[in-house]
């Protein structure tokens, strides 16, 4: 057995209203807690806690997502500067939106730039035709610094290697893809736009 409290805060600035727990990681008999992987094994048991008591499950684990977790003063920061989400959800909606709707990664890597993110691959030690992976960023406001997250750091479903799981790897598909990230790199205008160009500006959809 350990010690714990819980200590109800009340109301955050954003109304939510929530507790503290705070835990000894030193049992009673003197043994240390084993914390490894305690994020997974919490999710684990919140999810069961949703199914015992009928609570509402939650969007990442309800969706199958691997969304990560958001820390309470990215959210107050979003507050603070009035916007509707913390910069990682709005990341991870928008290169989701961009993957599902693209037919291979060269797309994807055009439909991020023409959505307005900014994207730069992560090629592989030595070289500048293998992409690893990739980081992702929204276009700052003037004067502010650009924020860069990996795939991964947004979602464990929107690394590189699982964005490919759902696209063709031919020789031709993967030399395109290769072209828009080198061109993305260098800041320069997508190689080959395809049917992403055809498709109406959802600006044009608001009254």
């Amino acid at each position: 057995d350990t010690k714990w409290v819980a200590i109800r805060h009340g109301l955050s600035k954003n109304g939510n209203d929530h507790v503290h727990i705070a835990a000894s990681l030193v049992r009673t008999d003197g043994t240390k807690v084993n914390v490894h992987n305690d994020f997974k094994r919490a999710q684990n048991i919140a999810r069961e806690l949703e199914l015992k008591y009928g609570l509402a499950v939650t969007g990442d684990r309800a969706a199958g997502l691997g969304t990560r977790g958001v820390a309470p003063g990215a959210r107050e920061a979003a507050a603070a500067r009035g916007a509707a989400e913390p910069d990682a959800v709005k990341l991870a909606r928008m290169v989701r939106a961009a993957a599902a709707t693209s037919a291979d990664e060269a797309e994807f890597v055009r439909r991020a730039r023409r959505s307005g993110l900014l994207i730069r691959p992560r090629f592989a030690r030595g070289t500048d035709d293998v992409v690893e992976g990739y980081a992702i960023a929204l276009r700052p406001s003037e004067g502010q610094p650009v924020v860069w997250h990996g795939g991964g750091e947004l979602a464990r479903d929107l690394t590189l290697q699982r964005l490919r799981a759902d696209w063709p790897d031919t020789i031709e598909t993967s030399q395109a893809a290769v072209d828009e990230w080198q061109a993305a790199y260098r800041g320069e205008r997508p190689v080959a736009p395809g049917r992403e160009i055809h498709e109406a500006d959802p600006e044009l959809w608001k009254s």
